[in-house]
C-alpha cells in the first residue's frame, strides 16, 4: 500500500472514530440528564448505561492515540 493510501485510510479512520466519541458523548449527555429525573429504580440501569459509553469512549480514544 502506498504512503498516500495509508494516509487516507488513517484520516478515513480517525475521522470515524471522532464521529463516535461525538455520538457516544451526546447518548452520554442524554442518560446523565435521565440519571437526575430517575426514581432510584431506575438509577442501576442508568449507571450500567452510563458505564457502557465511558467504555466505547475510552476505547475510541484509545485507538485514536494509537
Amino acid at each position: 500500500m502506498s504512503d498516500d493510501a495509508e494516509a487516507l485510510q488513517a484520516r478515513t479512520l480517525l475521522k470515524e472514530l471522532r464521529d463516535q466519541v461525538e455520538k457516544v458523548s451526546r447518548q452520554l449527555e442524554i442518560v446523565e440528564r435521565r440519571n437526575q429525573r430517575r426514581s432510584a429504580r431506575g438509577i442501576a440501569h442508568i449507571h450500567r448505561q452510563q458505564s457502557e459509553l465511558r467504555r466505547e469512549l475510552r476505547e475510541a480514544h484509545r485507538l485514536m492515540a494509537g
